[in-house]
């Protein structure tokens, strides 16, 4: 991520912790990091003693998503704590870098703290922020807003790119089951599949479709 990008994307989600009152972070896509802070000093997440807690793996599942689908994503940690994801793409419209506001309980505070088994996080619940369902939408929609203006392109015209070529690499799996459940011993066309998602990945339309 170049300086000018990492100092927006830092500015706004300030701005979105400032305004929202929930923790708002930045995560460099290709170095699978936080931007400017250690995962030990997230606020909240530091406390969770979840055993298989992997904070960069639930992170970048979530800004993939928010890639996948028009620049926005709202999903779980394995706490049951509520994240809001949204991708921020280079000129070229690849997902360089996402921003990421949580956790947030959602929904009825007594029912998170019935089904929360982690200790450590009970004892401060209290101070996670408390939307409501709607309240969530809300600033998922702001997040995205946001990120297009950092963007300078339209989650539409990324996401509708992305979408098109995710069919086309479907396409190869399809065929793969078809030959599977007719019991056709034809070698799958493992070195095409490799072309095609370079091709997807340098947004190469043209060379991906064909």
């Amino acid at each position: 991520m170049d300086d000018l990008l990492r100092e927006r994307c830092l500015k706004y989600a300030a701005h979105i912790s400032g305004l929202c009152g929930v923790e708002c972070v930045v995560m460099d896509i290709a170095e699978k990091c936080f931007v400017g802070l250690r995962q030990d000093e997230l606020k909240f997440c530091n406390h969770c003693t979840y055993e298989k807690r992997n904070l960069i793996s639930t992170h970048l599942y979530g800004s993939y998503e928010a890639y996948r689908w028009n620049g926005k994503y709202i999903y779980y940690c394995p706490r049951g704590l509520v994240f809001v994801a949204s991708s921020v793409s280079d000129d070229h419209g690849l997902m360089t870098a996402s921003m990421i506001a949580g956790p947030i309980v959602m929904g009825d505070l007594n029912d998170a703290f019935e089904d929360m088994p982690d200790h450590g996080i009970r004892g401060i619940l209290h101070d996670i922020p408390n939307y409501s369902t709607a309240r969530v939408n809300h600033l998922a929609e702001i997040m995205e807003t946001v990120t297009a203006y950092i963007n300078m392109i339209p989650h539409s015209r990324v996401g509708t790119f992305v979408y098109e070529q995710e069919k086309i690499l479907n396409s190869f799996y399809s065929v793969q089951d078809i030959y599977r459940d007719n019991h056709q011993d034809i070698p799958y066309p493992i070195e095409q599949e490799r072309r095609l998602q370079k091709l997807i990945l340098a947004k190469d339309k043209q060379g991906a479709q064909e």
